[in-house]
């Protein structure tokens, strides 16, 4: 990854700097089996009359399998915990 640069503003000084944050990455380690680890990404799309809806995603990274797909309006954090205890419920 590369570094990541922000600006900040002292106000006592009134004087801009740049500072950098460098990061070492770590390799993820690979699961040898289904169900070790799944991973979350969230999409959204608009239906034809202008209304957005939401999908939370749950996908195996062993077998690629879909696990759960949640179509809402909207998305609030229960509903995504929900969602992910009743996944873990069906998958064991």
């Amino acid at each position: 990854m590369p570094p990541k640069s922000c600006r900040y503003t002292s106000e006592k000084s009134q004087e801009t700097s740049l500072f950098a944050i460098r990061l070492e990455r770590q390799a993820l380690e690979l699961p040898s089996g289904p169900n070790q680890v799944w991973s979350m990404d969230f999409v959204s799309d608009a239906l034809a009359n202008g209304r957005r809806i939401k999908v939370p995603t749950i996908v195996d990274d062993y077998s690629k399998e879909a696990i759960d797909l949640a179509v809402d309006f909207g998305i609030a954090g229960h509903h995504v915990t929900r969602v992910l205890d009743q996944a873990a419920r069906f998958r064991g």
